[in-house]
């Protein structure tokens, strides 16, 4: 585990470069990479209700597989972001239930999705030039970081009234 880097999400950004995605600022713990994932729509919402405590009245689909692994004892150990290749990250979860651990492939939005937390990646990603990030620059991350529109709505439907907020 030498060769990892622990990252934490940093933010969510409107994608600048692909219209209806937003970019996820990923950020080296305690030092200064900044890796930006392009995520979808869904994915966003997830991660930023998250980010904000928010628990929606009925579970998001990363939830509901969250609660699936916890009601039959699995814990989560890690997400590893393991390759950028060709403009996309590839990612596995690790997953252990006390006796076995088990690796699966995942899109790295949904993993982070999941997770939230226990991100690591290896120096190599952060050898990739940065050009090769869709125009985006590790060292110089967004200066505005921000929540998605969706999140800045007024409570106003019986919906979104209903909403639970986490302490």
């Amino acid at each position: 585990m030498t060769d990892r880097i622990r990252l934490k999400v940093l933010g969510i950004s409107y994608s600048q470069i692909q219209s209806g995605a937003y970019a996820l600022i990923l950020a080296q713990v305690g030092g200064p990479y900044r890796i930006p994932v392009v995520i979808g729509a869904a994915e966003a919402q997830s991660i930023a209700l998250r980010m904000e405590s928010i628990t929606p009245p009925r579970p998001m689909t990363h939830d509901l597989f969250v609660s699936f692994a916890h009601a039959f004892g699995v814990k989560l150990k890690e997400v590893f972001i393991y390759k950028f290749e060709d403009g996309i990250f590839s990612s596995e979860l690790t997953f252990t239930d006390g006796d076995r651990t088990v690796v699966i492939d995942s899109r790295t939005s949904d993993a982070i999705a999941i997770a939230m937390a226990h991100l690591y990646s290896p120096h190599a990603i952060f050898s990739t030039k940065p050009d090769s990030y869709s125009n985006y620059r590790m060292m110089n991350p967004p200066t505005t970081i921000c929540k998605p529109r969706w999140m800045n709505r007024k409570k106003t439907s019986p919906r979104n009234q209903s909403w639970k907020t986490t302490p």
